[in-house]
């Protein structure tokens, strides 16, 4: 019989455990798991000096890739479990567990050709059976894997030979392989699945450069080097990644040795990090662009005069400068620019003359204590979002809200934690009663037609329910962009197009996209960061 590198003790779940482990991403962080539930020989951590920790701000809930809600958390299982393809650190479509791929006439049959000689963690096989295999559960279950309505374009799956799959999708998809580069996508082993079934999200038996060795549920992740991977070997002996919430301890751990990256620096510690003689700051452009987004389904809102004096009215160049230290990049356009297609339109700019100027043809003119009224009725406002999880989120908009204030439109804040604010925001009720919601969309796939999708106007695309927005004009040119494989002059025409139209029509307070920032020790070479926000410690080294 065969012996498997991951068979530990485990700590068998009871059914209400289980349950959420399949809760989907809305229950990821809310149930602590007491204790160990797989438990192995030593701690990565302490295993000698070729060993690294990260530090994390998220709670490693789960291994199962569609069931994690955190880019963190997704970036250290991916050293686990890979999928078809991957992106560079510039963002760029490189093979992985897929070599090659082709499209049939019509763009709507698409032939992967698996890579071979690739083993699991385990030993078993990776074969075209068992990335059918994975994906019929996680497409074939959408009420327990929320993140597969992504994946709604796909009609059907198809095990050609052993080394061959056939995907089918109702209409062309021009962000495909953008899509199998997805980290939800991250495939378990045929054996392991069949093993333990839903408790592989306590396993991560994948194919990637490190292996688990131990893992605590919302404390750490332990893993160690594979030796059988197919591409590069990792240098490290041991990797641990470990949750510590509070900013300033995970930046204490790196400066004293305690870890060597520190991921989700807040802006507000920059100078803490550039100034220290133990540490550096990795700050790399992202595909996370950060909005507030004007919910134009809204009657105070409905007017496009109103939703551009809201952009005129806040100093979006001050806000980087003040709250985020310069770690980002002043919006151009609804996309960032690190995503293909991107085409730069005219900022609005600070402009509080215009801004009033706006609002008085809207109708809302200055009354009683500079708040301005239209027909007896105060332009009053409610800016909902996090605090702490994403950087900058509520300092943010506290400048927004003074802005706005001195044009004459009162702007309470509504501060609601991650779990309830993305419940929040779900419920149909809700579309016609917000007004302004913060939000920081990261196009993790680095695809046109997904950093678009957010602005879609069916609102069946799970993040294009923040912005509320509905444009036929803009629809028909998202369309286009979805549709336009392998033509790539029409796909950049429909995505300029795209984008003008939603610039124009100011469904966003725009502010800018963020950089993904990293500390780390002097000690640690070769970490990479990407767009993505994919951190990479497999050509890492530490130095004695």
């Amino acid at each position: 019989m065969k012996q498997e590198p991951n068979e530990h003790p485990v700590t068998r779940l009871p059914l209400s455990r289980r349950s959420f482990l399949l809760g989907g991403s809305g229950a990821l962080g809310l149930f602590a798991l007491g204790g160990p539930l797989l438990s192995g020989c030593g701690s990565a951590a302490s295993a000698g000096a070729n060993a690294a920790t990260v530090a994390l701000q998220a709670p490693i809930v789960s291994l199962d890739p569609p069931l994690i809600n955190s880019i963190p958390v997704a970036a250290g299982v991916r050293h686990m479990l890979e999928s078809f393809v991957s992106l560079d650190a510039s963002g760029k479509i490189v093979p992985a567990l897929a070599e090659s791929w082709e499209v049939s006439a019509d763009r709507t049959t698409w032939l992967l050709h698996l890579r071979q000689g690739v083993t699991f963690h385990d030993g078993s096989k990776w074969t075209a059976e068992v990335a059918k295999m994975n994906l019929d559960r996680y497409l074939g279950r959408p009420a327990d894997f929320p993140r597969a309505q992504s994946y709604g374009f796909i009609d059907k799956v198809t095990t050609i030979d052993e080394h061959t799959l056939q995907v089918h999708t109702a209409s062309p998809q021009a962000g495909f392989l953008n899509w199998t580069s997805y980290f939800a996508l991250g495939f378990h082993s045929g054996e392991s699945l069949e093993k333990y079934k839903d408790e592989v999200a306590l396993r991560g038996v994948g194919t990637g450069p490190f292996k688990m060795v131990n893992f605590v549920p919302n404390e750490r992740l332990e893993m160690e080097r594979f030796d059988g991977y197919w591409g590069t070997k990792a240098k490290l002996d041991k990797l641990t990644i470990r949750t510590v919430p509070d900013a300033s301890s995970r930046i204490a751990m790196v400066e004293t040795g305690e870890a060597h990256v520190a991921v989700g620096v807040p802006p507000a510690m920059v100078p803490t990090v550039q100034k220290s003689k133990s540490m550096a700051l990795l700050s790399t452009p992202s595909v996370r662009m950060v909005f507030i987004g004007i919910n134009s389904q809204h009657a105070d809102l409905k007017d496009v005069r109103v939703r551009r004096a809201l952009n005129y009215a806040v100093d979006a160049a001050k806000i980087l400068e003040t709250v985020l230290h310069k770690q980002g990049t002043l919006a151009r356009s609804v996309v960032p620019e690190m995503i293909p297609g991107f085409t730069a339109q005219t900022p609005y700019g600070y402009d509080p003359q215009r801004a009033a100027q706006l609002l008085d043809e809207a109708g809302w003119t200055v009354g009683a204590g500079g708040v301005r009224a239209k027909d007896g009725r105060p332009l009053k406002l409610t800016i909902q979002t996090t605090d702490g999880y994403t950087p900058g989120d509520r300092s943010t908009c506290e400048a927004v809200q003074s802005y706005l204030a001195e044009a004459g439109v009162q702007a309470d804040l509504s501060i609601i934690d991650q779990n309830g604010y993305f419940a929040a925001m779900q419920k149909p009720a809700s579309i016609t009663t917000t007004t302004l919601n913060y939000f920081a969309y990261g196009s993790s796939i680095v695809d046109p037609g997904h950093a678009l999708g957010v602005l879609e106007g069916s609102w069946t695309n799970i993040n294009s329910i923040y912005a509320r927005y509905r444009n036929a004009e803009f629809d028909a040119a998202y369309k286009k962009v979805v549709t336009s494989v392998d033509d790539q002059a029409a796909l950049a025409e429909a995505a300029a197009g795209a984008q003008k139209v939603a610039w124009d029509d100011a469904p966003w307070i725009f502010l800018f996209s963020l950089n993904s920032l990293l500390a780390n020790s002097d000690t640690i070479e070769g970490l990479t960061d990407a767009p993505h926000e994919f951190y990479n410690l497999t050509a890492a080294t530490i130095r004695a």
